[in-house]
């Protein structure tokens, strides 16, 4: 018999999102790096440039890259709700649903009537 795992029932569509989003930025990673960092490596190498303009390079390069990595991190968070993994849903009860109509009926409060009077 082909068993599954029960993670794999609960988020069947789970590994396949995880591998698109990586993918992604993966390809964010790259066109960052091939549009802006490695010219920057390049201008570095070459000598041209002051000590000052070399600082301002590579801290705005670390600058970019730190927050890539926060923004992976942050989308990470919100796409794939990982929070549901850390918190405890033990004491979470499921919601009774009563019959409107015999809720309605133990509530109504019917006022006595005196037999005697009618005559």
């Amino acid at each position: 018999m082909d068993q599954e795992r029960p993670d794999q029932r609960r988020f069947p569509g789970m590994y396949w999102a995880v591998l698109v989003f990586l993918a992604g930025f993966a390809g964010l990673l790259l066109l960052a790096g091939y549009f802006y960092l490695l010219p920057a490596y390049a201008a570095l190498n070459n000598g041209e440039i002051d000590q000052a303009r070399q600082k301002q390079i590579v801290a705005f390069s670390s600058l970019l890259l730190a927050v890539l990595v926060v923004l992976l991190l942050l989308l990470m968070l919100i796409v794939f709700r990982v929070r549901r993994f850390f918190v405890n849903r033990a004491g979470v009860s499921p919601t009774r649903y009563s019959d409107a109509w015999a809720e309605s009926a133990r509530r109504l409060k019917i006022k006595e009537r005196d037999d005697d009077t009618s005559s």
